[in-house]
């Protein structure tokens, strides 16, 4: 789905291609709740007879720290670990995290196939400090702006949102913040998705 602004010129409706995606942000601190808070909006969305295709990103606890995350397919189930505190042989240290190569090359497959999976909405769990940097999910969420087949749902922390929506110039954005209900988040998606 290519995704189009409309507008009114001289009494005249016209839908113009939008020249990046369309990009909804949950927003809120490090392990309050964004990936489960995501994972209700998608099911709202599923129920509502819209296809996201993307990932979520699990993420697992250790001595009151994050100590591991796994990326999971939102529609096979699929998933693959994704970084640990804790040294992996092959595995690339980023911060306190070392990360699976198999594991961006599953998210980046898994994302590649938007087009003839036909989905409604893009998902992306989480676009954080090293995407801030250029790395992990970096090229890969730039390419889906770039490329606007659908709109974006994105997990972002709070404290990081602004610098992302600078760094990738998104003009058209919507955030959420936690607080915010599901049925909220979603009844907003839907009505763009129809717009």
């Amino acid at each position: 789905m290519l995704i189009y602004k409309q507008f009114l010129l001289f009494n005249k409706t016209y839908l113009c291609r939008m020249a990046q995606a369309m990009v909804f942000i949950i927003s809120g601190k490090q392990g309050e709740g964004k990936t489960s808070r995501l994972i209700e909006v998608v099911e709202l969305l599923r129920k509502a007879g819209k296809k996201p295709v993307g990932f979520v990103a699990d993420g697992s606890w250790k001595d009151g720290l994050r100590d591991s995350f796994t990326i999971r397919n939102i529609q096979s189930g699929a998933s693959t670990p994704m970084c640990r505190s804790t040294r992996v042989e092959g595995w690339q240290k980023e911060g306190r995290f070392y990360f699976n190569p198999q594991a961006i090359d599953s998210g980046n497959k898994w994302l590649s196939q938007i087009e003839t999976h036909k989905a409604d909405f893009t998902v992306v769990d989480e676009m954080g400090i090293f995407e801030l940097d250029g790395k992990i999910w970096h090229p890969l969420f730039q390419r889906l702006l770039d490329d606007a087949h659908c709109p974006l749902i994105i997990t972002v922390r709070e404290s990081i949102v602004e610098k992302l929506i600078d760094k990738y110039k998104l003009s058209a954005v919507e955030i959420f913040k936690l607080e915010s209900p599901a049925d909220l988040i979603a009844e907003s998606l839907l009505n763009f998705s129809t717009v």
